[in-house]
């Protein structure tokens, strides 16, 4: 503690000294009205290099700056900030910013950076934007221009996002589009957690997959079990089949898919219909429950029944609970 008083006290001769050598020199009227400019400064240049603290009075971590090719104290509207120009690099709880220039303002421990805004953080996290506004009290990143998340073999890209580098949660209003190793779902408004690998679309969402495409109002998908869950209209186009359906899930992984509001599946020979229906995509087995409807194309015939289980590989079916069987 005492060090610390000693080398607060050093600072503070320090700066006293090199205001005092400037008044000293300066003689002329038109120096002395750009004394306080001066003064400014050098303040600002000594505070940059005198941010060793990483936490302020109530214990929140401090925005530090860890270079910049110039410092220039500002003052707007009464508000502090000094502004960093060239190869600006700060640091703040864990991650590394780089950008162009940037607005620091230290009261408020909150940081505006700006033109080839970089972000890297040890758990793999990288971002980049023109544009982010960074507060340090809740680690939240507001991103603008060209964003782009890269998080591990995920990539989330938008034109705005509101991030927490923390929680690693991020979210846009404004379309954007999530890539993983296999599957890209686009949307109109979208939510990435990158530690629980769940995300959440909403309004116009497309999901495209080698093995299928899912066009839906909304939908939750988790980028590690491959298990997407349906929450509004929707449409599932595989290899063999087309589903539509408006509440379920679908396990890419098993192709196992469980409707629970009334659903259609299409394929090349039948339409299965009703109020509850499980299908697996790979064996072709299906059940449908509730008002079943079966429409055979290739014998022209329409079937009733409260219950049908029917296999498209084998083409065997079975219908039990007031069957009724009309022929075209």
């Amino acid at each position: 503690m005492a060090k610390n008083k000693k080398t607060n006290v050093r600072r503070s001769l320090h700066r006293m000294q090199m205001i005092k050598f400037i008044l000293k020199k300066t003689k002329s009227k038109a120096h002395l009205l750009a004394i306080p400019l001066f003064i400014c400064i050098i303040l600002s240049v000594l505070s940059i290099k005198a941010q060793v603290a990483e936490f302020d009075s109530t214990g929140l971590k401090i925005i530090r700056i860890s270079h910049a090719d110039s410092v220039v104290g500002m003052n707007e509207e009464k508000i502090n900030y000094q502004r960093l120009i060239g190869t600006v690099v700060i640091e703040h709880d864990g991650f590394i910013m780089t950008c162009d220039s940037a607005h620091l303002y230290m009261s408020k421990n909150y940081v505006e950076a700006f033109s080839n805004v970089n972000i890297t953080k040890a758990n793999g996290v990288n971002a980049h934007s023109d544009y982010i506004k960074y507060t340090g009290n809740n680690n939240t990143a507001y991103m603008k221009g060209g964003v782009q998340i890269i998080d591990g073999s995920n990539t989330l890209n938008t034109e705005e996002l509101t991030y927490n580098i923390k929680t690693k949660i991020g979210k846009y209003f404004k379309t954007g589009s999530i890539q993983t190793e296999e599957t890209t779902i686009s949307s109109d408004e979208g939510t990435y957690n990158g530690y629980s690998q769940q995300t959440y679309f909403r309004k116009n969402v497309i999901v495209t997959n080698p093995k299928y495409t899912i066009e839906s109002k909304e939908l939750t998908y988790n980028i590690k079990s491959k298990v997407t869950r349906i929450l509004d209209k929707s449409t599932i186009v595989s290899d063999n089949s087309t589903i539509y359906c408006k509440n379920g899930s679908y396990d890419s992984k098993t192709g196992n898919a469980v409707f629970t509001t009334r659903t259609t599946v299409v394929t090349d020979e039948q339409t299965i219909i009703g109020n509850k229906l499980t299908y697996n995509d790979k064996s072709g087995n299906a059940t449908a429950t509730g008002n079943v409807i079966v429409i055979d194309e290739k014998n022209d015939t329409k079937l009733f029944a409260d219950k049908a289980d029917y296999n498209k590989k084998s083409g065997d079916g079975k219908a039990t609970g007031h069957v009724v069987i009309e022929q075209d």
